[in-house]
């Protein structure tokens, strides 16, 4: 069981790695179909979402809650007891987003109560982080937020 950070090493350390060269260096060749790796930010917030993701789908009585929190954590920006980078352009998105497919796949959509946001507080502001990849929620909405996520895992 690795962590997101570790994850997230092995795959820049697989980015940094020379392209294999092909025999067949011509145009059209099996290379020039292929899509571009993503960037390690973009690997990040992805990694970090489906781990979220999966946390909320397993539910507290398969997982812990730790896995959930670290995603949130990390997408959110949230300080934590060692120095934790800023958050990635869009990764507040991705988090609202995963917390609220979420609660529509599982038929569960909540309303806003006991300082957690509902569905339609997690889309509207959904709809602000879209507009804005760099805006990050007030240390109030995050914590909402993440009480979102763990009350959907339930």
């Amino acid at each position: 069981a690795t962590t997101i950070e570790e994850a997230c090493q092995m795959n820049d350390e697989m980015s940094d790695l020379d392209d294999v060269e092909n025999d067949d260096n011509h145009p059209g060749s099996l290379d020039d179909d292929l899509l571009p790796l993503p960037s390690k930010s973009v690997a990040r917030v992805r990694l970090s979402a489906s781990l979220l993701q999966k946390s909320i789908r397993r539910g507290g009585d398969l997982c812990s809650s730790a896995p959930l929190l670290e995603a949130c954590n990390l997408l959110l920006g949230a300080p934590s007891n060692n120095a934790s980078p800023p958050p990635l352009p869009g990764s507040t998105l991705f988090m609202l987003k995963t917390v609220w497919e979420c609660m529509l796949v599982d038929a569960s959509p909540f309303d806003d109560a006991n300082d957690c946001l509902g569905l339609p507080s997690l889309v509207l502001l959904s709809l602000v982080a879209k507009a804005n990849p760099q805006w990050t929620m007030p240390l109030p909405l995050q914590r909402a937020a993440v009480a979102s996520a763990l009350r959907t895992a339930k």
